[in-house]
């Protein structure tokens, strides 16, 4: 545990980078803004490889595999304590075992309820308020989910990563090149997601005027 108390009875929230990378940023300031004191950590391998390298005056730098951390938190009031997981990348292999040592890793510090989040797209104006949605795996957090007035997110979008991925890395790109538009529009219609997307899609050209 790094000489920190272990947390009793604690609640995990568990976030890695996707979309915008928005859930790992907010782990992070949770991390930053509680003091939250790092207490275990899962090894990168066998779930991560090195995929790129930096290259500094002609020489290639060092590589460090990306960092898999669970911070402690203790709450000086009468609600939960927490265990935050946060990882610097999505694994590049093996994700349901790794999913599996974290949930491992949760048990072993007396974790009893996990909650975690991301960004997702959603047909919505900039100036629009923004909507938090939630699913669960048992009905009776459901409903406590209701009662908080979180909305309930009543069907998932049926992308998978590869396709997510893909779609981001056009959108990236038709930022910088308007002419990749149309093979991301392309993209959308083979996924069946353009309605999705069709704000965002339009916004590209609202930039460029």
């Amino acid at each position: 545990m790094d000489g920190h108390v272990a947390p009793i009875d604690p609640w995990l929230v568990a976030v890695w980078p996707g979309m915008g990378a928005i859930a790992r940023i907010a782990g992070s300031y949770l991390v930053a803004r509680l003091g939250a004191k790092r207490i275990a950590e899962i090894a990168p391998e066998p779930y991560f490889d090195v995929r790129s390298v930096e290259v500094s005056s002609g020489l290639i730098q060092p590589r460090e595999l990306p960092s898999n951390a669970l911070y402690g938190w203790k709450n000086p009031g009468s609600g939960p304590d927490l265990v935050l997981f946060v990882a610097d990348e999505q694994p590049s292999s093996g994700a349901l075992r790794f999913c599996d040592e974290v949930l491992q890793q949760a048990l072993d510090l007396g974790v009893r309820r996990v909650f975690t989040f991301a960004a997702m797209a959603a047909p919505i104006r900039p100036e629009a308020a923004p909507r938090v949605f939630a699913a669960a795996s048992r009905p009776d957090l459901l409903d406590e989910v209701r009662r908080a007035g979180v909305e309930v997110l009543v069907e998932a979008e049926r992308l998978d990563p590869e396709a997510r991925a893909r779609i981001e890395s056009l959108f990236r790109e038709a930022q910088g090149d308007r002419s990749k538009a149309l093979e991301l529009k392309a993209e959308l219609d083979r996924q069946g997601v353009f309605a999705t997307f069709e704000d965002r899609f339009l916004d590209l050209f609202k930039q460029a005027d």
